[in-house]
């Protein structure tokens, strides 16, 4: 007698364990019937992007790359890359960089994409620096690196005033010759050019500098005595002096700060006195030679320290001392003064984007130190010194595009100036070059 077995999940299980191979079927991982190979993974690219830096006044970005199956290669420059990680990138050009992410083990081909990193603004922050006698050693930093410029003669120098023209560089300053005289002229692109005093001057400055329509100005003064304070307002046109007349109410001594031109009028801003001692100063500003007066409100002295023509209007930079002898900073528009609310000030350096209105310089704390400050359409705007200052001040601001820069000195408690400025209210600190000792400033911008 046949005895029928029940079909239970084990015994059906170990049915088909015996069936399968028997009907040729791979199990596991491989059969006598063959074998396969695992293919390496493609290389691919999921994103890259160039991030703008915190700070755009370096002329730095970062470039980040997110891929996967490959290693990254970042050209030019051959700069390795690590998925997720920002690669810093520095560069005076926009400039178009290919990632290439490439697998040896993989027969896939590798892995393109380009992205173009901007140059961003070109910054120029001029003065000086000392060296280890502590004789000043004039230059510029350019995006961070020093530039030196070397005198003619002489160990100790500084610039105080920057132009541009096209891809020439004008730094506008003196150095003292073997005499210990004070000698005038600009560096263009490193050379140097010397300004000589007027006929009858013993000696001359320059405070400041301006290029236009192939012509090179030069703001300054003139004496005929090396140790008084009466002086001669002018300036130089492509070498030549031109003096400025002083007003019949203060005909004695004057001085250039500053200088423009626009449109082809030539305007300097500055001050003229009747006094020896220069005390009772009247503000206003040379147009085409002529005197333009600006009124104090408290006649008492003023002075204009810097100067902008801007939609047809003339905005004039500097101070009013009030009733008690103290400066009042403000500016004058089209004559207008516009005084702020911070007396023992001044402003130091005017500039007017749109329609807002700039104007830098100082404020005394509590404790009657100077600390950097600017005013915006009239608002204060405190810069933060740098760790290791105590005091500082604004000499010059320059506004370009969405960014606010302004540079001038912060000191120690020690002294030494430390180099550096501020964008957007954030210091940027500039490196003092080999053989500097511990001091540096700059005394004027240019960003392009």
């Amino acid at each position: 007698m046949a005895i029928a077995l029940k079909e239970t999940p084990m015994r059906k299980a170990i049915h088909l364990l015996f069936l399968i191979p028997a009907l040729g079927f791979q199990s596991g991982c491989g059969s006598a019937g063959g074998s396969t190979e695992t293919q390496a993974p493609s290389p691919s690219i999921i994103s890259l992007v160039a991030v703008p830096a915190l700070s755009s006044a370096m002329g730095t970005a970062q470039i980040v790359a997110v891929f996967r199956n490959g290693t990254g290669v970042l050209t030019p420059g051959d700069l390795a890359v690590t998925s997720g990680a920002a690669v810093a990138i520095t560069t005076d050009v926009d400039t178009t960089y290919t990632l290439t992410v490439s697998n040896p083990a993989s027969a896939a081909p590798p892995a393109l994409r380009t992205v173009t990193v901007s140059a961003g603004p070109t910054v120029y922050a001029a003065g000086f620096n000392s060296d280890g006698s502590g004789n000043g050693v004039p230059g510029y930093w350019k995006n961070g690196m020093w530039v030196g410029l070397t005198p003619p003669s002489g160990v100790n120098g500084l610039v105080i005033a920057l132009a541009a023209s096209g891809t020439d560089v004008y730094a506008a300053g003196a150095y003292l010759d073997p005499s210990r005289s004070l000698v005038p002229g600009y560096w263009k692109n490193g050379t140097w050019v010397g300004l000589p005093a007027p006929a009858g001057a013993v000696r001359a400055r320059v405070t400041s500098l301006a290029v236009s329509g192939g012509n090179v100005y030069a703001g300054g003064w003139s004496s005929a005595s090396r140790t008084g304070l009466v002086s001669l307002p002018g300036y130089w046109l492509n070498g030549n002096w031109a003096g400025l007349p002083l007003p019949p109410a203060a005909a004695l001594s004057g001085q250039v700060n500053c200088l423009t031109v626009s449109g082809g009028d030539v305007y300097a801003g500055g001050w003229s006195s009747a006094d020896p001692d220069n005390r009772g100063k009247l503000a206003g500003y040379w147009k085409n030679g002529g005197w333009v007066g600006l009124p104090a409100p408290e006649a008492s002295g003023a002075l204009v320290a810097s100067l902008v023509v801007s939609g047809g209007k003339v905005f004039a930079g500097g101070y009013n001392l009030n009733a008690s002898g103290i400066s009042v900073p403000g500016y004058w528009a089209d004559g207008t003064w516009n005084g702020f609310a911070a007396a023992g000030s001044t402003v130091t350096s005017l500039a007017v984007s749109g329609s807002d209105v700039y104007a830098a310089g100082y404020l005394e704390n509590s404790s009657l130190v100077p600390v950097p400050a600017y005013w915006k359409d009239g608002s204060v705007v405190n810069l933060p010194l740098p760790p290791e200052a105590g005091a500082g001040n604004v000499d010059v601001l320059v506004p370009a595009g969405n960014d606010v820069y302004a540079a001038g000195s912060a000191t120690t408690g020690s002294g030494a100036l430390v180099p550096g400025y501020w964008v957007n209210a954030a210091w940027v600190a500039l490196p003092l070059p080999p053989g500097a000792s511990f001091s540096g400033a700059v005394t004027s911008l240019l960003v392009q």
